[in-house]
């Protein structure tokens, strides 16, 4: 033993270590086959964390997002978690553009976290958080125009009037619109308080994403809207989508894309554009903060990412504007004959 422990000795001299304690080293290599003999592959937490995701109803993007980062991690499968190294992830990153770069690290830094959480204990540190984020200067998000959600709001009362309440928490609310799991479709009338105290959106806990209750305001706009659909025959009862997934898309797309541009072809669909549209008039009209709050974010990173800060006092004027005024009656012009001015009878003398 005397040897073995002379042998380590000279080991570490030679490795610059002398001053280090022994028995330190030793507590450490303890504690890392610890932590390996308790730990798991790779594969195994990835397979949990898409577990965990498909129980909690994230949307399908985001599903296949994570299905695909697993597969690009097939050469460390195997490999137990504690065995990663921050240069594997690094290794696996290479040759990414920089969006897809931290959109993957963002990804993997989420799925070790999880190996750390929730008293699993397979991992001590994440070998992702020693990797950096590119810096990516931000355009300027798409959003609609006021034009255009009036127009979106017109068509809808002509071809689905049904959907109205649908645009109205989509647009007016902010409320996440993925047509499979999304908020949209969990959203009851249940949680419109039209008549109690302050009018709002109460969303709970159980159908946020983020899995925080949220409380979204009905000004004047969106209030206007239901109460004008409900005293025109809607029926404030049960879920505003009655048949989530493809139905409900095709519906929706119908509306958001009848509009016919200048092109002649029909209004570019932008992702999460209502939700988009929503926080960029209100950050304008009010104060980012309020947006924040409303759209259940944790901070002011995200909103930075996805309002457009361009917007003038007068275009978010005209969002909130928006109304279901009765349409103007069609001008019934009378027919005539000859325009032509007929010159008057001369008066006999």
């Amino acid at each position: 033993f005397e040897e073995q422990a002379a042998a380590a000795l000279a080991l570490l001299k030679e490795a610059g270590l002398e001053n280090r304690q022994l028995v330190t080293i030793v507590a450490d290599y303890i504690e890392r086959e610890r932590e390996r003999t308790s730990s798991v592959t790779l594969l195994e937490c990835f397979n949990s964390y898409i577990a965990r995701a498909v129980t909690d109803k994230k949307s399908d993007e985001h599903i296949r997002g994570l299905k695909a980062t697993k597969k690009l991690c097939e050469p460390l499968h195997a490999r137990l978690l504690p065995d990663i190294a921050h240069s594997d992830v690094l290794g696996l990153l290479e040759g990414f553009t920089r969006s897809t770069h931290n959109l993957k690290l963002r990804q993997l830094r989420a799925v070790f976290n999880y190996a750390m959480e929730g008293g699993r204990d397979w991992l001590s540190a994440n070998p992702a958080d020693k990797v950096e984020f590119f810096q990516i200067k931000l355009a300027e998000p798409e959003i609609y125009s006021p034009k255009q959600v009036a127009e979106f709001f017109e068509i809808c009362r002509e071809k689905d009037r049904d959907l109205i309440p649908v645009l109205v928490l989509l647009f007016f609310c902010g409320v996440r619109p993925d047509h499979n799991s999304g908020e949209i479709t969990k959203a009851t009338w249940e949680h419109i308080l039209l008549e109690e105290g302050d009018p709002r959106v109460e969303l709970p806990a159980a159908i946020t994403k983020t899995g925080r209750r949220r409380t979204i305001k009905l000004r004047t706009a969106p209030l206007a809207w239901l109460k004008w659909w409900i005293s025109t025959g809607g029926n404030p009862k049960g879920a505003l989508v009655a048949s989530p997934g493809e139905l409900f898309k095709k519906r929706l797309y119908t509306v958001l894309r009848s509009k016919v541009g200048l092109d002649h072809k029909p209004v570019k669909r932008i992702k999460d554009g209502t939700r988009k549209t929503f926080a960029s008039y209100l950050a304008r009209a009010e104060t980012k903060d309020t947006a924040i709050k409303e759209l259940g974010h944790s901070g002011a990173e995200l909103l930075d990412r996805h309002y457009r800060s361009d917007v003038t006092a007068a275009e978010a004027e005209a969002f909130w504007s928006i109304l279901p005024e009765a349409p103007a009656p069609p001008v019934v012009r009378k027919k005539t004959g000859s325009t032509k001015k007929k010159t008057p009878a001369k008066k006999k003398p």
